[in-house]
């Protein structure tokens, strides 16, 4: 869940989007339920352990430094710094589809405007100087679809796989050490690809 690369004179696509209000995005989200679900629960891709999650992140092997025997408060604040940072944002084949599904926008169209072929799935190249193309002033304009990627942070596997990287993010996550609990159960099914962060958002 980082910001898209430069895109120069590419436009955001969600330019063509009528503003979303928070009720219309619930309603989406139920539309799009069983249509996630099912395609997010596919059988596993040649290379992947599980199909909901991008392939470096897919059942970590954790050392002893790990924080997964820890349990661990976070609560979205909607800071969306999440979505400001450099980095990589990683769509499976599913994902993809969903994404532009739900947008209502042909696939390719999608792909070829922002994404790159990346193993079996495509990813989103980002720089400093551009924010997400999804991000709208009310939030994600696919958050009820967006990818695992973004659905498991900040429970990745690099931030609670390593001693002090939960605090160290905790300076560019502002929800870390804030809200529910979540214990060790909670977080391997996250980092599994079994469960996921969406409902943790505070309400509007």
């Amino acid at each position: 869940m980082v910001a898209l690369a430069n895109l120069g004179t590419r436009p955001s696509c969600t330019s063509r989007l009528p503003a979303t209000s928070p009720g219309k995005l619930l309603v989406r989200r139920r539309r799009w339920s069983s249509t996630w679900r099912r395609a997010l629960d596919a059988p596993p891709r040649p290379q992947r352990s599980s199909p909901r999650a991008p392939p470096h992140y897919a059942r970590p092997s954790f050392h002893a430094g790990s924080l997964m025997t820890t349990e661990l408060r976070f609560e979205c604040t909607r800071c969306q710094r999440c979505c400001a940072r450099p980095g990589e944002v990683f769509f499976s084949a599913p994902e993809a589809f969903l994404a532009a599904a739900f947008l209502e926008i042909p696939l390719l169209e999608l792909i070829d405007t922002y994404m790159h072929r990346h193993n079996e799935g495509w990813r989103i190249d980002v720089q400093s100087d551009a924010p997400c193309p999804f991000l709208t002033s009310q939030g994600c304009a696919i958050h009820p679809v967006k990818p695992s990627q973004c659905r498991t942070y900040p429970f990745w596997p690099e931030i609670i796989g390593e001693a002090g990287a939960w605090d160290a993010e905790a300076e560019h996550c502002p929800g870390i050490g804030q809200g529910p609990l979540y214990d060790a159960d909670r977080i391997a099914a996250i980092t599994e690809g079994e469960d996921d962060t969406l409902e943790n958002l505070p309400q509007s």
